[in-house]
């Protein structure tokens, strides 16, 4: 829950006051984060979270609500479509987008052993929802992007048909400039569920992954390879590798690799839950992030995910994210057991166990702020030495600092623009643990309140509020 009070004591700095406003720390999902516009159906496994020690606050995909094609709905046969830019070859079961805003909703491209959405000309804007898939016969990777744009797979099921012997390398291949992957199923898959190889932004939230890796083929539910990336965010999925599960053991959840020295920029898996339950058909680590040459993962995030580590072989984040001259500034914290509600930490080695600490790193303290100039502060405070202390406004990174041997540590911001900003700082460790976030400095800026020393090159007023944890006692 968010808490907002109002302490009764302004900080004033040369013409300008402002009144102090006081964040408490703590932060509590709404039962409807990460769940709206969701498809019409039952939730595929209401009972997956029962018997667990914890769970997480927010609805999870597949089990509080439903995913994939909505339920009841009347799919048209894949012949019928007749759209200017789109052709259909009834023969080879190809559907080939040629031109950018199509959107294809509500087909049964599962009938006559499967059909293949091909995205070509770097059409962009190509959405395909509402829709069912399943490799059969045809044997045909489902979505095919790779020489499209920008793509939307919504509301869509699809059946890999692994149990039937399909090989197909991916459900969906995207294209460049990004994706937008949310409220499917994949399910039954040999291989990889989705495949990023191309530049751009993508999100892939509210996704259900089950009865991975039935093939013969290295599985991921997810995985990029061979080009950069400006983003990727993957939140509020669920993963379940069901106990019954006998053969064929899969890679990850999430796999990071083969970039062929291309950079991932701000790499973010949060609040997904992932249930590896076969002792198997085993997985070898949750989160495989690994790098291709020096500073190719900037910015990754790995935090406020749910696991069953039952059927983990190995580390459930691999080691290769502690390469120190590949990876920039890598975060990792409140990952949860679901078995033992306790936090999942890192070691030094490919397993669970050895060398993993204790607990967290503690948390920093930013103990003072100064103003340089109008709209810059200069930071002061303490961490654990060896750490990395991350500033962030909000949650936009601004920088790290480095403490020294007694664990003091000092940052100047960038140029902060006109508002509040709420700093805060996390210490990660070099096996990647990060502590919890600190208390928050409230620094304000303003333009309204210039004075006499003022001058028209330099306008702005710069106002820095205490710490919020001594603001809340002040009178």
């Amino acid at each position: 829950m968010i808490k907002v009070s109002i302490a009764s004591k302004a900080i004033l700095f040369g013409a300008v006051a402002v009144l102090m406003v006081v964040l408490a720390p703590g932060f509590a999902f709404s039962g409807a984060v990460g769940s709206a516009n969701v498809p019409t159906g039952v939730a595929q496994f209401s009972s997956l979270l029962s018997g667990y020690r914890t769970r997480p606050e927010w609805k999870v995909a597949g089990v509080d609500y439903y995913v994939g094609t909505p339920s009841g709905a009347a799919l048209k046969d894949p012949t019928t479509i007749s759209i200017a830019g789109v052709s259909v070859d009834s023969s080879a079961h190809v559907i080939t987008v040629k031109v950018s805003n199509v959107t294809l909703s509500g087909y049964n491209f599962g009938l006559n052993g499967g059909w293949q959405v091909n995205v070509v000309n770097n059409a962009s804007d190509v959405t395909i929802r509402d829709s069912y898939f399943r490799v059969g016969k045809n044997n045909l990777m489902p979505i095919q992007a790779y020489y499209g744009g920008t793509v939307n797979v919504l509301n869509n099921t699809f059946d890999g048909g692994a149990s039937l012997g399909s090989s197909v390398n991916a459900m969906v291949f995207t294209g460049s400039g990004g994706a937008t992957i949310e409220y499917n199923r994949f399910t039954n898959f040999p291989d990889d569920g989705i495949d990023v190889t191309r530049d751009g932004d993508f999100v892939i939230r509210n996704n259900m992954f089950d009865t991975m890796g039935a093939g013969d083929f290295h599985t991921d539910a997810i995985q990029t390879y061979f080009s950069a990336l400006s983003s990727l965010s993957i939140e509020f999925n669920t993963m379940y590798q069901p106990p019954g599960e006998l053969k064929n053991s899969i890679n990850a959840f999430v796999r990071i690799g083969d970039q062929k020295g291309n950079v991932v920029h701000n790499a973010l898996a949060a609040y997904n839950t992932i249930i590896m339950a076969s002792t198997t058909a085993q997985t070898a680590n949750v989160f495989q992030w690994d790098v291709d040459g020096r500073a190719t993962l900037v910015n990754p995030q790995i935090h406020d995910n749910f696991i069953d580590p039952t059927g983990v072989l190995y580390s459930i984040i691999s080691p290769t994210l502690q390469n120190p001259d590949g990876v920039v500034n890598p975060v990792t914290y409140n990952n949860v057991n679901l078995n033992t509600g306790r936090q999942l930490l890192s070691g030094p080695w490919n397993n669970q166990t050895t060398g993993v600490p204790a607990r967290p790193p503690t948390t920093p303290i930013i103990a003072s702020g100064h103003p340089v100039g109008a709209t810059r502060a200069k930071l002061a405070g303490t961490a654990i030495a060896q750490a990395t202390v991350a500033i962030y406004d909000g949650s936009v990174l601004l920088g790290t600092a480095e403490p020294g041997l007694g664990g003091a540590w000092s940052f100047v911001t960038p140029e902060l623009a006109d508002g509040r900003h709420s700093i805060t700082a996390r210490a990660t460790t070099g096996l990647t643990n990060s502590s919890a976030s600190s208390v928050a400095l409230i620094i304000a800026v303003t333009s309204s309140g210039i004075d006499a020393k003022d001058t028209p090159a330099n306008p702005g007023e710069h106002v820095l509020i205490e710490p919020a944890a001594r603001a809340a006692t002040a009178k």
